[in-house]
């Protein structure tokens, strides 16, 4: 399974590295970091909802990847207060 999962990561951090090559993503933190965290978003955020009394998986993984591009991208767009409001209802935050 370890293997597997840094196969993985290289294979993020190969796409990682070609948005920072064209500036899409930031450069002050190492491709193969930011695969690493996404990996820990991705599975951190499953595991979450598995304990979690909340039926929809795919609000949880897409505001979570929201949130992990906002944090990785060169130039992130502001989070809309309308959206900011529907994710935290979604949630239950």
């Amino acid at each position: 399974l370890t293997s597997v999962l840094q196969e993985g990561r290289k294979q993020i951090a190969t796409i990682i590295e070609r948005g920072q090559d064209i500036r899409e993503i930031r450069r002050d933190i190492s491709a193969a970091e930011i695969a690493r965290c996404l990996q820990q978003v991705a599975f951190g955020t499953n595991f979450i909802w598995s304990v979690s009394n909340s039926p929809d998986l795919t609000a949880w993984q897409a505001r979570s990847m929201d949130l992990f591009w906002r944090g990785i991208a060169a130039q992130p767009e502001p989070i809309s207060p309308r959206a900011s409001k529907k994710g935290a209802t979604r949630h239950g935050s």
